[in-house]
């Protein structure tokens, strides 16, 4: 596993800060340490480098192949040399739901809904036996996301979503890195224009003004 130190933007979140699953403490807990890579490269007997593919499609998500550029240069640094392999969107999509990666730069929605749906609903946080990307599992993993979604109890539900971004934490198998907010451009005379929380429009509401 590839240690999550070398990025340059730090371990951030699963959630967003207006989500009750938010919690600053664990703001940036891993962040970019040269020194603790290399160390973790040569306890791997990894301290020679090597070659490795960084997939990504700029096609697909706008940002992520620049996103694969920084993680490039960074790996670099501690003698990592990453290959970046910008698919085109159908064969990102078909390798990605093979699991037929080794690192990839991507992003998920569902962040602003409930925080049991984003566990749920981005495959990003699957597991193996769950059609999962990465081929995680653990059982405690599991079993947190599934008493998550089985109660109601708000003060109950923010301690397993702490536990949880505990376990990604430890895991690394999915690392948060920064936001991807979606923006919108329309003219003035569209009317009626409105989103719900994962930033998809109500085409229905639409009218132009003209």
């Amino acid at each position: 596993m590839i240690p999550s130190s070398i990025l340059s933007l730090s371990w951030r979140r699963i959630w967003p800060p207006h989500s009750w699953a938010y919690f600053k403490d664990l703001e940036g807990k891993i962040g970019f340490d040269l020194d603790k890579a290399k160390a973790l490269l040569k306890e791997a007997g990894q301290d020679k480098g090597f070659e490795m593919e960084l997939m990504c499609s700029a096609q697909k998500v706008a940002g992520t192949a620049d996103l694969a550029q920084i993680m490039q240069a960074d790996l670099k640094k501690i003698g990592i040399t990453a290959k970046v392999a910008d698919l085109e969107p159908a064969q990102y999509d078909s390798r990605t739901n093979k699991g037929d990666i080794v690192v990839m730069t991507h992003t998920y929605g569902r962040g602003s809904r409930d925080p049991g749906t984003t566990l749920t609903g981005a495959k990003s946080w699957y597991t193996e036996a769950e059609g999962g990307w990465t081929h995680f599992e653990s059982a405690e993993y599991t079993k947190a996301k599934a008493d998550l979604n089985s109660t109601i109890d708000r003060e109950k539900r923010q301690a397993l979503c702490r536990r949880i971004q505990g376990i990604a934490l430890d895991e690394c198998f999915t690392i948060p890195v920064a936001e991807s907010p979606r923006p919108w451009i329309y003219a003035n005379y569209v009317k009626g224009f409105g989103y719900n929380m994962d930033s998809s429009p109500f085409v229905a509401d639409f009218w132009l003004d003209k």
